[in-house]
């Protein structure tokens, strides 16, 4: 993890990959999450940008973003500890 922003429910991390199989993501992303706050996860989102040039030390640029995915189990929780 290169960077961590988080704003209310919303959270994004940089990641770069290290010792990355061929088959495995080899370029920086950005991790973006959203926590409904519903119980069991439900309504929780998730979502990677890609996009070249995106660097994952900039993750803060895209806390607020809304991802598309819904993750099939679990729960996303995003614990904003400076609000």
């Amino acid at each position: 993890m290169t960077c961590l922003a988080v704003a209310g429910n919303h959270a994004s991390i940089g990641l770069v990959p290290t010792h990355a199989a061929s088959n495995d993501a080899t370029i920086e992303t950005v991790l973006v999450v959203v926590d409904s706050g519903l119980p069991g996860g439900t309504g929780d989102l998730y979502g990677f940008v890609l996009n070249p040039g995106v660097r994952a030390e900039d993750c803060a640029r895209f806390v607020l973003a809304t991802p598309p995915f819904s993750p099939l189990s679990g729960n996303i929780v995003v614990n904003d500890a400076q609000a």
